[in-house]
């Protein structure tokens, strides 16, 4: 019995150790490939303290615990490059913090400074700093970014446009003597979109609409026709996604086929008489457009510009050019 309780306990120690080793950042620090011939040392700004953290060892590497900074998890730490007459340091630089090494040496001609990019504290386990070409941080996706079963990440979208509607005034205006177009317009939107795989760049999406514009006819025998039209949007797509490095930023491209539903009030005026009458108008379009995301934080807020075109056949008015800022809403597994 003895013996057994032993081999429990020996297991219990035994990976506990892997265990522990999730709870610190491995920082890697590399020249063209290969360690540093000088240990790097790493240091953090806290509370404008300068506190010590840890030293590269023969092959380039450091452990820091992430015990040693008290920062929430997720924090967004800076990390900056010092370079001085040939020697090398690390410094971590959490939001708030002034490093007055770093400003020394954006001050010598001899040194430099540079903020090479960003970890989240508690979240990134490994890192790799690279000094050549003036350095660079490159972070891997974090292995909590990906969803239950594999799984990406959805995104939520709430958008304000502005719409051009390129060719309305030569529709709208037919068989008018004078007229005057109100061809921009702004409006709204929401939408949802899933990455089906986690770490490809491919995802599909729903979008609902609302737009709307107006059209003011003078008629021959001096009547006026007023036509106010509401276009409401539904649509599916799908995409690609283009990260830019660790910045946040990430190029987006999408096409999709976009249902459109025309409802219009027109008022027909001859002196006193006055006519009222509703319209509609049905119809399949195709919408292509491309934006930029930010995103600084996985399962978090973002923000989308993005530019759509909705085709439409000859002379149609639905063809539009569509401008969207959009707030977001990132969760489940994440990029």
């Amino acid at each position: 019995m003895r013996r057994g309780m032993t081999a429990i306990c020996a297991l219990i120690l035994a990976t506990a150790t892997p265990v522990d080793a999730q709870e610190s950042l491995n920082l890697s620090v590399l020249n063209q490939g290969k360690a540093t011939p000088d240990p790097v040392p790493v240091s953090a700004v806290i509370g404008g303290e300068k506190v010590a953290l840890a030293t590269t060892s023969s092959t380039g590497t450091a452990t820091i615990d992430f015990d040693l900074l008290n920062l929430g998890k997720g924090t967004p730490v800076g990390v900056h490059l010092v370079d001085c007459d040939g020697e090398t340091e690390i410094i971590l630089l959490p939001p708030g913090e002034v490093s007055e090494a770093c400003d020394r040496a954006r001050e010598d001609p001899n040194c430099t400074c540079r903020r090479i990019g960003v970890i989240l504290w508690g979240e990134t386990l490994t890192a790799t700093v690279r000094l050549e070409n003036g350095g660079s941080l490159h972070v891997p996706d974090p292995p909590d970014r990906v969803g239950m079963d594999g799984v990406g990440s959805f995104r939520l979208g709430l958008e304000g446009t502005w719409a051009k509607f390129s060719n309305l005034e030569d529709t709208g205006c037919v068989g008018a003597i004078d007229c005057e177009v109100d061809d921009s317009a702004l409006g709204g939107g929401l939408f949802l979109e899933w990455d089906p795989v986690a770490h490809l760049p491919f995802y599909v999406g729903g979008r609902g609409g609302f737009t709307t514009f107006s059209v003011n006819q003078t008629l021959a025998g001096g009547g006026t026709n007023d036509v106010e039209i509401d276009v409401y949007s539904a649509g599916l797509y799908g995409g690609v996604q283009l990260p830019f490095s660790t910045s946040g930023l990430a190029a987006r491209f999408h096409a999709g086929p976009r249902y459109l539903w025309n409802r219009g009030d027109a008022t027909t005026t001859f002196g006193t008489d006055v006519e009222t009458e509703s319209r509609s108008e049905d119809g399949l379009r195709i919408a292509v457009g491309a934006g930029l995301d930010y995103a600084p934080r996985a399962r978090s807020f973002g923000l989308r510009l993005g530019y759509t075109f909705i085709t439409g056949d000859e002379g149609d008015a639905d063809q539009q050019h569509a401008l969207g800022l959009a707030a977001v809403l990132l969760f489940g597994g994440g990029r």
